[in-house]
């Protein structure tokens, strides 16, 4: 639409997606860190503009990728926010 700014999404909203998965918005990355949260599990991962990507999930739904591995990751446009550059 022409718009830019800053997207935001909470990490809880982000998901990993196997391979034949498919959501609104999508993008793919390196996984960096992973750290345990008790029941859940939060991970950062580099995508390929330099951007640094947070993502929590439930433990029984991590990824078992190591870190460095390929991630893909979606997340549907209704729970993100655009802050518009002014």
């Amino acid at each position: 639409s022409g718009r830019s700014g800053t997207l935001v999404i909470r990490p809880e909203i982000v998901r990993f997606l196997g391979e034949t998965e498919q959501a609104e918005a999508m993008t793919e990355g390196c996984l960096y860190a992973e750290y345990a949260l008790g029941s859940r599990n939060q991970y950062e991962i580099d995508l390929s503009d330099g951007t640094r990507l947070t993502a929590e999930v439930l433990r029984k739904d991590r990824p078992l990728v190591a870190p460095g591995g390929k991630v893909r990751l979606g997340w549907d446009l209704a729970h993100c926010h655009l802050i518009e550059d002014h």
